[in-house]
């Protein structure tokens, strides 16, 4: 039987244990079984099952099964949405051996119980999980494929005529947001955050950017045309281009510019995540060899 507790600092080996093994099935964001991204989403003080927030976890004999969190979230948390309490692990979070007995059902339902604007959170998607959620009213407001890519055969495009490449830096700041709102404005979904709030959330964390792998793209006149950042495990955090430079090549150069920049340092993989509303641009990192490992996905109230 099932025995249900508040977890603790302690149990956070356990925790991101049993997102390993739920990664290892059903595929999702590598990162969020890293011991500092289970700590972000978990609140692990010890808060009691009935209060407002914390983590509550599931235990089979000394196996941690499921577990599930519920934490304030805002804008400035990284992913756009309205202030409100947001869920996590709620589902996606119980271990493949122990599907299929309702302790996802369980878990969602005493999460909603404590989030007055429930934002669920799912960093290991699947059709599963979307039955569920929906299930309780619930509407997937986004979702981003995994993507990866090999770099031992990586071949890098050479930027388009006239354009010049610039790394991040004290002073261009400015020049990366305007690529990033030129190439973003025009998408669905698009936040309309100001410069300083975007700069903040690629930048604000220094052990989680790299400022010579993040490249600015300018055309012959200067202009921002383009933009990539990216992040020290390895992965490319944003990657856009204004639109009257897409198929020209830019979005391909300024990837795999990074990407080798990468490779000198020893990577083996490059990976990337892109909306699934999102066709062209998934066509595009399919044609530089990166295929889907996974999903993740936001889910609120109708």
């Amino acid at each position: 039987m099932t025995q249900w507790r508040p977890l603790s600092a302690t149990d956070l080996p356990a925790l991101a244990a049993l997102t390993r093994s739920v990664l290892a099935v059903d595929g999702g964001l590598p990162q969020s079984a890293d011991e500092g991204f289970v700590r972000s989403r978990y609140p692990l003080g010890g808060a009691s099952p009935d209060s407002g927030a914390g983590t509550v976890g599931g235990f089979e004999g000394d196996e941690l099964v499921a577990a599930a969190a519920v934490r304030p979230v805002g804008p400035a948390a990284g992913t756009p949405g309205q202030p409100g309490v947001g869920l996590t692990g709620l589902v996606g979070q119980v271990a493949p051996a122990h599907r299929g007995r309702g302790l996802g059902r369980h878990l969602l339902e005493w999460g909603l119980a404590r989030a007055a604007r429930p934002r669920v959170e799912s960093e290991s998607w699947t059709p599963a999980v979307d039955r569920l959620l929906t299930r309780y009213g619930l509407e997937r407001t986004f979702g981003e494929l995994v993507m990866t890519c090999p770099l031992a055969d990586l071949t890098v495009v050479p930027f388009p005529p006239g354009v010049t490449v610039e790394e991040w830096r004290p002073g261009n700041e400015a020049d990366f947001f305007a690529a990033y709102d030129g190439s973003f404005r025009d998408r669905p979904g698009f936040p309309g955050w100001s410069a300083e709030e975007w700069i903040d959330w690629i930048s604000g964390d220094e052990d989680d950017f790299r400022a010579d792998w993040a490249l600015l793209a300018r055309d012959a006149d200067g202009t921002p045309a383009g933009f990539c950042v990216a992040s020290p495990d390895h992965a490319i955090g944003q990657a856009g281009v204004r639109p009257e430079w897409r198929r020209r090549g830019l979005g391909r150069a300024l990837l795999t510019e990074s990407a080798r920049r990468m490779r000198d340092e020893g990577a083996t993989s490059v990976l990337l995540m892109v909306a699934t509303n999102n066709p062209s641009a998934t066509a595009l990192y399919e044609s530089l060899g990166y295929t889907e490992t996974g999903q993740r996905a936001r889910y609120e109230h109708a």
